[in-house]
């Protein structure tokens, strides 16, 4: 397993994905190496089938003080299609947008929470188009373009159609930290790039106060199906 510098990861993500409009990317905000990072938070592979058992014990166990020693914001990430378990942690943020990865170069990318992006899962989430959540939430439906690379390694656009919905919901507790939230429910329909009826839900927990997206369900691909996400920092 190869560990690289922030500034090094930094470049790979932006190198496949600013022409997108996914992220804007500038300077080094810090030093720092993501191999001690992932040390001490016990990184795996996401998509590597033989890590998985060991990668869901060790991000299981990661502790609020291995957190707090991290210095930068942290990530739990599960992925609903292959079961795999990680932490991210960031290293980049320009305005709405932030970028995270693990240690071995696989990269999330969100917009105010909301996922736009992967990087180095393979069938990547190429870039998604949509209004942001508060907005779609003000409507009650929302129009989503999910982007990705067929086999003529061009971009592909699937459309779906959502229904939002938010209700009031009891406190969720993240690493024994409690917050009160709304759950934002997306039901979205459509059809996938071989035709076939596509259908999902995501599902956001929103901070009350705050409006920030503290976990969260959101489709990835038909292969990956959704990432489960858990924000470990509290701010």
């Amino acid at each position: 397993m190869t560990f690289m510098t922030v500034k090094t990861l930094r470049a790979l993500v932006c190198g496949a994905g600013l022409a997108l409009g996914l992220v804007a990317c500038g300077s080094d905000k810090s030093a720092l190496e993501l191999t001690e990072i992932t040390k001490r938070l016990g990184q795996r592979a996401m998509n590597d089938k033989a890590a998985v058992a060991a990668s869901q014990q060790a991000v299981l166990q990661v502790s609020r003080a291995d957190v707090d020693a991290a210095g930068v914001p942290i990530l739990r990430v599960r992925i609903e299609g292959t079961g795999a378990m990680s932490t991210l942690a960031e290293v980049d943020r320009q305005g709405a947008y932030s970028t995270y990865m693990t240690g071995d170069g696989i990269g999330l990318l969100f917009r105010g929470g909301v996922l736009v992006g992967t990087r180095g899962l393979g069938d990547d989430l190429m870039g998604l188009s949509s209004p942001g959540l508060a907005a779609a939430i003000k409507a009650g439906e929302s129009t989503r373009a999910y982007r990705y690379l067929d086999g003529d390694e061009k971009l592909a656009t699937v459309e779906m159609s959502c229904l939002v919905t938010s209700s009031a919901h009891g406190p969720i507790t993240i690493l024994d930290r409690s917050y009160g939230v709304r759950q934002v429910k997306e039901w979205c329909q459509g059809e996938a790039l071989d035709g076939k009826k596509l259908a999902f839900e995501n599902f956001y927990w929103v901070e009350s106060g705050s409006g920030r997206v503290r976990q969260s369900r959101q489709f990835i691909s038909e292969k990956f199906g959704r990432a489960e996400i858990e924000v470990l920092s509290p701010r």
